[in-house]
């Protein structure tokens, strides 16, 4: 042993080897000490000081612990208290000499990980680790959807300033610091605490170091690696290119490299493989520094993010599109209905507006679907056991798969309720058994699942973002082909479909992903090659059951009706066909364009019994918004709401009157005329049936 300034260390080693460690630890992401028995600092790296804002004064061998200590007591680290006695109460800690890991928060707000292990015949070794990120990242998937768009833009700039500073400080870390007073043997447990893999490669390409990590990430043991050359090794790249890389790294070039790896146990790793050349004090190589980190659960975040802002980008524009599609089914839809009834059409002529009828009425149901996918279908809430629906659609669903492929449902847990649409939950159902049965054409068996699942804050389920709660978890499972990673990926878009032309509208599990989300849940699809597919549906419980709410029956056609109306609808087309509709049911109509023209008709004459107004318009003032204004400034007009994209207006649940009625998009004059009627005589919500025509 030798001594330095008065400290026992242990015997020097060779200086290629010390500046192996003191390189390998100067371009760590993590801060580094070691401290000897009596708390007295021995080694430590420049990250440790940067990171934990300490001045320089306290960078030198021999630095008592307390030291430290205090001064961070007196900058408040630690809280309010008496500074000495806050750093005796650390100090007598660290004198316990036992493994620890604990997060800190510093007053900046950066969150740090600290790591501490005993090094026998030595002291105490400790990494400090920057996990702010990380914190954020995991704090932005908890986070509402609605916000996520931002969340990625913010997320992403700031991985590209973390990565344009990392390259940025692996460029500044070239020189080697100090020697490092150390025996062989304290740099192996030194190197091995570190979470990454280090090694050294000289000029002749032969390995000098390696860390454990190299058996893990290799399987290659580390005795037997040292002394070996690259290619031998690695009998072939890892990457396309790692070789040349290599030679690269030689040439005094740094290399980084992303890649996937698969390790020995068979699983896959996404890593960063850092090249650094090793330069003596004549700029000629010496050989290069490896150092590998894995990336996974970075990737795996992007990835999730991405996702989530592309569906919620595809769901906006569905829904635009619906809208507008609702708007001119109204006219088609209203007209056809008028003219088949007020009209004198031959037996001929009726028979095609029938038909044009019928399939305008297809086409609402395709909107309906494109709503449902975008989350902004009004979905008519009842409260339910899901295994009840499924009992009752065990039957339908047999008869869709077909002889050649067996059922089976199972449950399990206790009973828990949702509050969703029931009659949504059976097409999702349908849609799923349809999507398994195409994909076991020679037969097989279809499973139908339903347990319980908790989500906390401590855990989530892979690929979505769910707000922690209780769910009921739907599974559907098939043995059929499976989906390709490509396809899969795609799976919940609409219009997109693998069963090729005219085969499938690529609409049926878009619809799923609708359901699921606009329930406040999620879905998400678990598939292997050649072994089947697993479409996963989480709805969120709910605790206070009810008995399922009867079905809406057909009511008889109301009869026409008195009374004046004040028609807001900023469409012209749409505007007339309700005009027309509104006197053929015996009412007098006045019409209004938008929403400040029909204040200033109230303003002039408030002698009306009704507002019927378009949700969405221009010139700032919405339908909701015009709403409110009448009801405090005319309390005897009865209000109905009409649109076909209603979810920024329903949402607002704060200025919601349960008196006023709503009437969805297209409708026609036996809807219209039940809406007017109900909203009359002061019955409540929606007009028309939920299960379409």
């Amino acid at each position: 042993m030798a001594e330095i300034d008065g400290l026992t260390v242990p015997p020097l080693i060779g200086g290629d080897r010390v500046a192996l460690l003191q390189t390998a630890l100067e371009h760590m992401d993590e801060g580094f000490t070691v401290y000897d028995e009596q708390l007295r600092l021995l080694a430590w790296n420049e990250r440790f000081f940067n990171l934990l804002d300490l001045p320089k004064a306290l960078a030198y061998v021999g630095a008592p612990f307390v030291d430290f200590m205090l001064f961070n007591a007196h900058r408040g680290e630690y809280g309010p208290g008496d500074p000495d006695e806050l750093a005796r109460e650390r100090v007598e800690k660290a004198l316990l000499f036992v493994p620890h890991v604990f997060e800190r928060t510093r007053p900046d707000g950066t969150i740090l990980e600290v790591r501490g292990n005993p090094i026998p015949g030595v002291g105490f070794v400790t990494v400090y680790k920057d996990v702010t990120e990380q914190k954020l990242a995991e704090r932005a998937l908890k986070e509402s959807v609605d916000t996520l768009e931002q969340r990625v833009r913010q997320r992403t700039a700031q991985l590209e300033t973390a990565n344009a500073q990392m390259s940025l400080e692996i460029a500044e870390r070239r020189k080697a610091i100090e020697t490092l007073e150390a025996n062989g043997r304290w740099i192996r447990l030194v190197t091995d605490a570190v979470p990454a893999v280090i090694g050294y490669v000289d000029r002749k390409t032969v390995f000098r170091f390696a860390n454990r990590h190299y058996e893990h990430w290799f399987s290659t043991k580390v005795q037997s690696l040292v002394g070996l050359r690259v290619d031998e090794v690695f009998k072939r790249a890892l990457y396309p290119g790692q070789f040349e890389d290599m030679a690269a790294a030689l040439a005094g070039q740094q290399i980084a490299r992303e890649y996937r790896l698969e390790k020995p146990d068979g699983q896959q790793i996404d890593v960063i493989m850092n090249y650094l050349p090793h330069f003596d004090n004549d700029g000629r190589v010496l050989g290069y520094f490896i150092l590998g980190q894995d990336i996974t659960e970075r990737k795996q975040t992007e990835h999730t993010l991405r996702q989530a802002e592309k569906m919620q980008a595809i769901g906006q524009l569905t829904g635009g599109i619906a809208h507008d599609f609702n708007n001119l089914l109204t006219i088609i839809i209203g007209n056809l209905a008028l003219l088949s009834e007020f009209g004198t059409p031959t037996d001929n002529e009726r028979e095609m507006i029938v038909e044009a009828i019928g399939a305008a009425r297809l086409g609402a149901d395709l909107v309906k679907r494109l709503l449902a996918f975008s989350g902004r279908r009004p979905l008519h809430s009842q409260v339910y056991d899901p295994k009840k629906v499924i009992q009752w659609m065990h039957a339908l669903l047999a008869r869709t798969l077909g002889d050649d492929i067996a059922l089976s449902i199972e449950f399990s847990g206790p009973d828990w309720w949702v509050a969703t649409a029931p009659s949504e939950l059976e097409n999702a159902l349908l849609n799923m058994a349809i999507n398994a049965r195409a994909a076991m054409p020679e037969g097989g068996r279809l499973t139908v699942s339903v347990d319980n699942c908790r989500v906390t804050e401590g855990s989530a389920v892979e690929g979505l973002a769910l707000k922690p709660r209780d769910y009921v978890r739907i599974s559907v499972s098939d043995t059929g082909c499976g989906m390709p990673p490509d396809i899969k990926e795609h799976a919940f878009e609409p219009f997109f479909t693998s069963k090729g032309q005219g085969r499938g509208t690529g609409l049926g599990l878009s619809m799923v992903y609708g359901f699921a989300a606009g329930s406040g849940g999620g879905a998400r699809i678990v598939s292997d090659i050649g072994k089947g597919t697993t479409v996963e549906t989480y709805l969120p419980r709910h605790v206070e059951k009810r008995g399922r709410p009867r079905t809406v029956q057909d009511r008889p056609r109301p009869t026409p009706g008195t009374g004046r109306i004040l028609l807001v609808e900023d469409e012209a087309k749409v505007r007339s066909f309700v005009l027309r509709s509104l006197q053929s049911l015996g009412y007098h109509a006045v019409e209004a364009a938008n929403g400040r023209q029909a204040l200033e008709i109230l303003s002039k004459d408030g002698a009306f019994d009704l507002l019927l107004t378009d949700m969405e318009m221009p010139e700032g003032l919405s339908g909701l918004d015009l709403a409110v204004q009448v009801d405090v400034r005319f309390p005897g007009i009865r209000i109905v709401l009409m649109s076909g994209y209603p979810d920024r207006v329903l949402s607002r649940h704060d200025v919601w009157n349960p008196q006023w009625q709503f009437l969805p998009k297209p409708f026609e004059n036996d809807d219209l005329a039940r809406a007017i009627t109900n909203a009359l005589n002061g019955k409540h919500k929606y007009a028309c049936k939920e299960s379409g025509r």
